[in-house]
Protein backbone atom coordinates (compact mmCIF):
# COMPACT_ATOMS: atom_id res chain seq x y z
CA UNK A 1 0.00 0.00 0.00
CA UNK A 2 1.43 3.37 -0.98
CA UNK A 3 1.33 6.45 1.21
CA UNK A 4 -1.36 7.96 -1.06
CA UNK A 5 -3.54 4.87 -0.54
CA UNK A 6 -3.03 5.08 3.21
CA UNK A 7 -3.94 8.76 3.15
CA UNK A 8 -7.10 8.01 1.16
CA UNK A 9 -8.19 5.30 3.60
CA UNK A 10 -7.47 7.53 6.59
CA UNK A 11 -9.39 10.45 5.12
CA UNK A 12 -12.42 8.23 4.44
CA UNK A 13 -12.41 6.89 8.00
CA UNK A 14 -12.09 10.37 9.50
CA UNK A 15 -14.79 11.82 7.23
CA UNK A 16 -17.24 9.09 8.25
CA UNK A 17 -16.48 9.32 11.96
CA UNK A 18 -17.05 13.09 12.11
CA UNK A 19 -20.12 13.00 9.92
CA UNK A 20 -22.71 12.50 12.66
CA UNK A 21 -23.78 14.58 15.65
CA UNK A 22 -23.07 13.61 19.24
CA UNK A 23 -25.81 12.25 21.50
CA UNK A 24 -26.21 11.91 25.26
CA UNK A 25 -28.63 10.42 27.74
CA UNK A 26 -30.96 13.21 28.82
CA UNK A 27 -31.32 14.31 32.40
CA UNK A 28 -29.15 14.44 35.48
CA UNK A 29 -28.47 11.94 38.21
CA UNK A 30 -28.53 8.21 37.49
CA UNK A 31 -30.61 5.94 35.28
CA UNK A 32 -31.13 2.19 35.09
CA UNK A 33 -30.97 0.60 31.63
CA UNK A 34 -31.04 -2.96 30.36
CA UNK A 35 -27.84 -4.50 28.96
CA UNK A 36 -28.98 -7.24 26.52
CA UNK A 37 -25.48 -8.76 26.24
CA UNK A 38 -25.12 -9.39 29.98
CA UNK A 39 -28.90 -9.63 30.63
CA UNK A 40 -28.72 -7.29 33.60
CA UNK A 41 -29.84 -3.79 34.54
CA UNK A 42 -26.97 -1.28 34.58
CA UNK A 43 -26.78 1.99 36.52
CA UNK A 44 -25.49 4.76 34.24
CA UNK A 45 -24.95 8.48 34.94
CA UNK A 46 -27.40 10.53 32.89
CA UNK A 47 -25.70 13.02 30.61
CA UNK A 48 -23.27 10.35 29.41
CA UNK A 49 -22.40 10.56 25.72
CA UNK A 50 -23.74 7.64 23.70
CA UNK A 51 -23.82 6.30 20.15
CA UNK A 52 -27.24 5.16 18.89
CA UNK A 53 -27.17 2.17 16.54
CA UNK A 54 -30.39 3.31 14.87
CA UNK A 55 -33.46 5.32 15.71
CA UNK A 56 -35.97 2.66 14.71
CA UNK A 57 -37.53 1.24 17.84
CA UNK A 58 -38.18 -2.40 18.55
CA UNK A 59 -41.51 -3.83 19.66
CA UNK A 60 -40.79 -2.60 23.21
CA UNK A 61 -40.20 0.99 22.04
CA UNK A 62 -36.49 0.98 22.89
CA UNK A 63 -33.43 1.56 20.72
CA UNK A 64 -29.93 0.12 21.18
CA UNK A 65 -27.13 2.49 22.09
CA UNK A 66 -23.44 2.09 22.86
CA UNK A 67 -21.80 3.55 25.98
CA UNK A 68 -18.11 2.79 26.52
CA UNK A 69 -18.01 -1.02 26.35
CA UNK A 70 -21.72 -1.70 26.87
CA UNK A 71 -24.76 -1.97 24.68
CA UNK A 72 -27.92 -0.68 26.35
CA UNK A 73 -31.59 -0.46 25.42
CA UNK A 74 -33.17 2.94 26.13
CA UNK A 75 -36.36 4.77 25.26
CA UNK A 76 -35.95 6.99 22.22
CA UNK A 77 -37.09 10.07 24.15
CA UNK A 78 -34.25 9.61 26.67
CA UNK A 79 -31.61 10.46 24.05
CA UNK A 80 -30.84 14.04 23.11
CA UNK A 81 -28.71 15.39 20.32
CA UNK A 82 -25.97 17.57 21.77
CA UNK A 83 -24.63 18.79 18.46
CA UNK A 84 -21.53 18.49 16.37
CA UNK A 85 -18.85 18.27 19.06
Amino acid sequence: MTSNDEYDVLSIVLDNSFNQPSYALSGSGWGWFYDPDERVMVRVPLGTECIPFSFSTGSDGKIPIRITSRTLLVNKDEIIEIGWN
